[in-house]
């Protein structure tokens, strides 16, 4: 399959290709509202905070020189994320693409949805049933440690969700661009999710982990030093 970009940017969908499209778009487990996620405004509230202490280590250095060298720290927690937050997220931007495919006219034989998750905050938990409160189980109930990210193919929620749009999405593609735990990419045919419920459905729960963000800059500087050449040496 090759895929060229829509040159049209702001119209449906993302990218072409003989038999079908490709749509993108993103998803967050962040609280969201008419000003947009939190994440992306704190995101953007920490880089404008960084980039002031930035320019004020600047000028100090300048001003009183430095040989040592001298840290400074900018960081933040990122707050109001839940996997109920992640769902909504996923519904209104999946719902808002479908509106935009049924006024496509274009060749809908292969079509895909492809999103794309970076907040690197989801985890997926194993649920086990008649556990037995007081008996010690040892690390039988640990995760497993290969990887604890987010998993479509484990949200047997979601999965029943785009189950029921299988008469015109063919084909779901899951990005998850998670900097701690490394990405995941997943490809699931719409028309298989039923199988995969079976195996899933009931065995994972999902939340949000504790993230933040730093900046960090450091600087040294020392005077600046002037030599004046003589007559043989200029």
């Amino acid at each position: 399959m090759n895929a060229t970009a829509n040159d049209k940017l702001s119209e449906f969908p993302d990218f072409k290709f003989d038999g079908g499209f490709i749509e993108h778009f993103e998803v967050t487990s962040s609280h969201s509202n008419r000003n947009g996620s939190t994440i992306k405004h704190e995101k953007y509230q920490l880089e404008k905070e960084a980039e002031a202490k930035e320019k004020a280590l600047m000028e100090e250095m300048n001003e009183t020189p430095c040989y040592e060298g001298k840290l400074i720290k900018t960081d933040t927690w990122f707050s109001k994320r839940t996997y109920d937050d992640f769902c909504l997220s996923f519904k209104r931007a999946w719902e808002n693409h479908i509106d935009s495919l049924k006024k496509y006219d274009g060749d809908k034989s292969n079509s895909i949805f492809m999103f794309h998750y970076s907040d690197s905050s989801l985890r997926t938990r194993r649920t086990y049933t008649n556990i037995k409160q007081g008996l010690r189980y040892g690390d039988l109930l640990k995760d497993d440690p290969d990887y604890i990210g987010y998993r479509i193919t484990r949200d047997s929620n979601l999965l029943d969700y785009i189950y029921s749009f299988k008469d015109v999405i063919k084909n779901v593609i899951f990005v998850n661009e998670d900097r701690f735990l490394g990405d995941k990419i997943e490809i699931i045919s719409v028309e298989n999710i039923p199988e995969i419920i079976k195996i899933v459905k009931g065995r994972f729960t999902f939340s949000c982990a504790m993230i933040g963000a730093s900046h960090n800059t450091y600087g040294i500087s020392r005077k600046k030093t002037f030599y004046k050449g003589n007559e043989d040496n200029e």
